[in-house]
């Protein structure tokens, strides 16, 4: 995202709108994560001359222009709700099963030699490999 995409006006039709539209996205995306937008999107290419609106009709259009995040309302795109392509949470990222697995594994082991170490410490024995 900090790298500067190539700009697509002028190699098709609707160019510009993908321009100011991958700005917005990357905008509203950088907020959200809570990190600063790069500079490339507040760039005056990535803003669309004529308001464009996602939906049709006087009244979602209404909607639209009230519901429209900043970072669309910026580049002259008007949408209700934009549809962010990744699903941010918080919390870690995903794990393997197999590096769940064997995390608990470790886990079990740690747990089992403590275990047998605090009844070698009641009994005073050695714990002959029970536990």
């Amino acid at each position: 995202m900090r790298d500067e995409p190539a700009l697509l006006a002028g190699k098709f039709a609707e160019g510009a709108l993908a321009d100011a539209t991958l700005a917005a996205y990357a905008d509203l995306l950088a907020t959200r994560i809570g990190v600063v937008p790069p500079a490339w999107v507040f760039a005056p290419t990535r803003i669309v001359l004529a308001p464009w609106f996602a939906v049709d009709g006087r009244r979602s259009r209404l909607l639209a222009l009230r519901d429209t995040p900043p970072e669309f309302e910026r580049r002259n795109l008007f949408v209700a709700q934009p549809d962010l392509p990744v699903r941010l949470r918080a919390g870690r990222p995903p794990v393997s099963v197999e590096a769940r697995r064997a995390a608990n594994a470790e886990r079990q082991r740690r747990f089992q030699q403590r275990r047998r170490e605090l009844v070698r410490r009641l009994t005073g024995r050695g714990g002959g490999g029970q536990g």
